[in-house]
Parts: structure tokens; sequence; C-alpha cells
């Protein structure tokens, strides 16, 4: 039976989505039809998290446990290179080891985007699923850390997520930097194409191939605070639109994060930005902006 070669391993919110389809576009690459089997950070794992019982049933559902079950993803496919997208295995922590085991010469692609944006993208789309109650940015930090310790949902590590330069050492303790293909989320979003050829570069596949990259998946867009609320302002919306849009507005998380809270993130990721340029050798001024 084959096994993947290849992981797109992260980080969550970053672009591998997107990535995940363009990729899939190319005669020599081919995914698992389940994009996020999770199978090398919850492996033999009992689900027994703490959180909404929807949430907690959603990753049991999309969560590939057993070995045998995990290899019959891939036992279809037939291209030279094949491989999944788990964007958690990046910093959960049992995950390079577990990949190493399994296979010491895969290849692995990873994605980082701004941290601040990324956590900021994070919150706001589990306030979309319905998962996160928690509706002020503001008690993030204060609630992180007395979540993980209470066995929370793993979809509330909003600010361990974003420690690249750690989560990156760890696999460079397994894996050769030759085996790792950094891509930045920004250089993502100006010319994905080129970037897209530069991981088929990186995978050995024929390089002789454009991507169709118009289409950007996953896309966040409005965020109610209260989905309730939401639905009422809708119904208000056929008799008094005006009233409406009032509601909607008072109804609506910020599309974008608050100067002052973006200075409290990017203080806290400092130095994990500085030891994550020493590392791939690329200026991240603009993350510190």
């Amino acid at each position: 039976m084959r096994k993947p070669n290849f992981l797109i391993i992260g980080a969550p919110k970053a672009g591998t989505t997107s990535l995940y389809h363009y990729l899939g576009q190319h005669p020599e690459i081919e995914f698992a039809a389940m994009k996020e089997p999770k199978y090398f950070s919850f492996k033999d794992l009992k689900f027994d998290f703490n959180g909404p019982s929807r949430a907690v049933d959603k990753i049991k559902k999309s969560t590939v446990t057993d070995k045998d079950n995990y290899l019959k993803l891939f036992s279809n496919l037939t291209a030279p290179n094949i491989g999944e997208a788990s964007p958690n295995y990046f910093h959960y922590i049992p995950a390079a080891e577990n990949i190493y085991d399994f296979n010491p010469k895969m290849r692995l692609i990873v994605i980082l985007r701004n941290p601040v944006d990324r956590l900021y993208s994070d919150w706001k789309h589990n306030i979309r699923m319905g998962w996160e109650p928690i509706k002020r940015f503001d008690n993030i930090f204060q609630t992180t850390e007395i979540r993980m310790a209470r066995n929370s949902l793993p979809y509330y590590d909003y600010l361990i997520k974003g420690n690249y330069a750690s989560h990156l050492t760890r696999f460079y303790n397994f894996f050769s930097e030759e085996q790792i293909k950094v891509v930045l989320y920004d250089d993502f979003q100006k010319d994905s194409n080129l970037v897209c050829k530069e991981i088929i570069k990186f995978l050995g596949a024929r390089s002789d191939f454009s991507f169709e990259t118009k289409k950007i998946y996953l896309q966040s867009g409005f965020t109610p605070r209260n989905i309730r609320l939401h639905k009422v302002s809708k119904r208000i919306g056929r008799l008094n639109q005006w009233f409406a849009n009032k509601v909607i507005k008072f109804n609506s998380i910020p599309e974008e994060i608050s100067a002052k809270n973006r200075l409290l993130v990017q203080d806290y990721y400092y130095s994990e930005v500085i030891a994550l340029e020493r590392m791939i050798g690329r200026s991240l001024k603009s993350w510190l902006e």
C-alpha cells in the first residue's frame, strides 16, 4: 500500500486550503480525498476535549486516528507525489516525531502568515462556525492558558499556533532543511502561481505547468458576534433596511484587528519573529510594524 511522500503541515488560516487546491491541479500531484485527516497529531488519541459538543463531534468525524484507515486514503492514488494537508501538524507537538517515524523521507510544506493576522482570522473563523463563545478579542490572552490547562478544544490554542520559530525548530530536529519548504503568505498572495512553481520544483514534479489561481478558498468575510441576532436582522431588513443595517453594524466583529490589540499581539510574538528571520534568512520587518 502506498504511503504519502509529502504533506502541507500548516499554518492554519494561512492559505493552506488554496494551496491544496492549486497544487492538486498538477498531473504529478494527488491529494487524499480527505483534506485534513489530522492523523499525525491525533493518532491513537481518545477525544475527551472540553468544548461545545458540536465542535467535538466535528473533530471526531473529520479525524483519522488508525494507521490502516489513514493508508486507505491513498490506496487509489497513482501520481508520483501523493500527500495531504493538515494545518495543525505544524503546531501540534507530537506531529513532527510521528511523521518522522512514519516516513523519515517525508517532504513538508509550511506556509506562514503574519502571526497577528493569522490569530485574528482564526478567532473570527471559530466565531462564524459557532465554536467560540468569547466575542471580545481582548479576552483571548486571558483565557488561552486556562483553556489549554482544561484540555479545551484545540481550536482555542490561538497563541500557540503563531510560535513559528519554535515549531520549525521542532521539525528541524527530525528533518533536514532540504525536506522542508517554507513559504511566506505574503509571497503567496502576491504571486500564487510563482509560489506553486517553486513548490513543484521542491517536490521534483514537472515544472512546465501553469496553475489557475484566481479562485481564493475560505476567504474570511462578515463575522457576526451573535448568529441569532444576525438572523433577526435579515428578517428586519425585509421591513426596514436602514434599521437592519444598524443592527448588522452593531453585531459585527471588525474586519481588521484594532491598532491597540495589534501592538499587544506583536509584542507577544516579537522574539519568535526575530528568531524566524534568522532561521529562514528573510526580513519579516513588516510583521512588526
